[in-house]
């Protein structure tokens, strides 16, 4: 998702009192956590934040991992503690609009090699680690072949590489 970064970089919003972590300590932070992926991805449901068990500590200097369910799977947010119990937050992994990237690839490959041709990503979109890969499928003139999409950045920034064989 194009210029969006909320989470691309540490975002602080949360502060806690040092020592023990409690409940409603945890439950607000899963909120937040919640709030903020949902103005960074809008229109995209965001549910059930998980944070391990048993609940991390909030104590100043820890470092642990949550996840979110979202249309695509379960993106990654990474959550550190600062000296003054302020939580901050960085998504470690790119969701990618599956529709968006079929639109992209359609028009370049139409117009790089001069046919029409149809791309299937899949639907919605995409959880994906940065540097990774995955592959569409690109139909032209009754043959397959296939697209290999590199995913750039935490702004779900693409490059891609065709033609590549794709597995019946």
């Amino acid at each position: 998702m194009r210029g969006m970064r909320l989470l691309g970089v540490m975002l602080a919003v949360s502060v806690f009192a040092a020592g023990c972590s409690s409940p409603s300590q945890i439950g607000e932070l899963k909120r937040q956590i919640e709030d903020v992926l949902s103005s960074e991805l809008p229109n995209i449901p965001v549910k059930d934040v998980n944070c391990g068990s048993p609940d991390p500590s909030l104590d100043p200097g820890n470092l642990f991992f949550c996840t979110a369910g979202v249309d695509g799977g379960r993106v990654r947010i990474e959550v550190s503690i600062d000296a003054d119990g302020i939580a901050r937050y960085r998504r470690i992994n790119s969701l990618v609009d599956l529709d968006r990237l079929e639109l992209e690839i359609t028009e370049d490959l139409t117009f790089d090699i001069g046919i029409a041709v149809t791309v299937d990503c899949g639907e919605g979109h995409r959880v994906q680690e940065i540097g990774s890969n995955f592959v569409c499928k690109v139909s032209a003139s009754g043959e397959t072949r296939g697209v290999r999409v590199t995913v750039e950045d935490i702004d779900a920034n693409t490059s891609w590489f065709f033609p590549v064989p794709v597995a019946a």
